[in-house]
């Protein structure tokens, strides 16, 4: 009875919930230098549990210490054959992970990179999610669902 009591209440209050929690999009397509590591704008909340996502700097601050699953995809529309699209994730300021990339390949085509990783964050770390592309000129992102960041906090 007591076990079952205890697990319960930490249920009810959170305390092992995977939360914060979000997931957020574009509304709109972004303009995207050629050859420039530039941060996506992810401006529409799907969901944010705890209202650790800013849809006005595009930056997740948990405000809750602890190993995080994040996944973020860029899509560009007519990106040129032969040419990358890279995905970066930093944390405070900085990239943390080697570029995840996509190569394109025979053709103009919408090309989609996806990156899945875990990360530890203390509760005043924050993420953002870089891209960059070698296309020759500037290139637009697709919008809605296709360009999304989202994360939630693994229980351990």
């Amino acid at each position: 009875m007591a076990i079952t009591k205890l697990i319960a209440d930490s249920i009810t209050s959170g305390a092992i919930a995977n939360t914060p929690a979000f997931y957020a999009y574009k509304s709109s397509g972004q303009t995207i230098s050629n050859n420039t590591n530039t941060k996506v704008t992810f401006e529409t909340e799907l969901f944010d549990s705890d209202g650790k996502y800013n849809t006005s700097n595009s930056r997740f601050t948990p405000s809750v210490a602890g190993k995080y699953l994040v996944t973020a995809v860029v899509s560009m529309t007519n990106h040129p054959s032969s040419k990358y699209v890279g995905l970066y994730p930093y944390k405070n300021g900085s990239q943390i992970y080697s570029e995840l990339d996509v190569n394109g390949t025979a053709g103009d085509f919408d090309t989609r990179v996806t990156g899945t990783f875990i990360v530890d964050l203390d509760a005043d770390d924050y993420l953002e999610i870089f891209t960059r592309h070698n296309g020759d000129a500037t290139e637009n992102t697709r919008s809605g669902h296709e360009v999304r960041f989202m994360a939630q906090r693994i229980i351990e």
